[in-house]
């Protein structure tokens, strides 16, 4: 019995453990992702398109998958064009 609950255990450690954010070591390289960023000025209730936005460097923005989400949508606020 004793051998049994000891496999157990190493199964379950073997198994490890699932961590959906950065680590500590992976903080430094977030910057080097990429986000999606405005190229010109967006006024009120311009329709966002490939020619307005685009993905780029540094990761400081919305990550590229929301990219085809906000394709087509209207912006909600005047956007100005900034630097990354």
């Amino acid at each position: 019995m004793k051998q049994l609950v000891d496999e157990s255990l190493r199964t379950w450690q073997s198994l490890g453990h699932v961590n959906y954010c950065p680590t500590p070591n992976e903080q430094g390289s977030l910057l080097h992702r990429r986000s999606i960023y405005v190229t010109e000025d967006i006024k009120k209730g311009a329709v966002f398109t490939h020619d307005n936005i685009r993905v780029i460097r540094p990761g400081k923005g919305h990550t590229p998958t929301y990219l085809q989400v906000v394709i087509g949508k209207h912006a909600a606020r005047n956007i100005k064009k900034e630097p990354p």
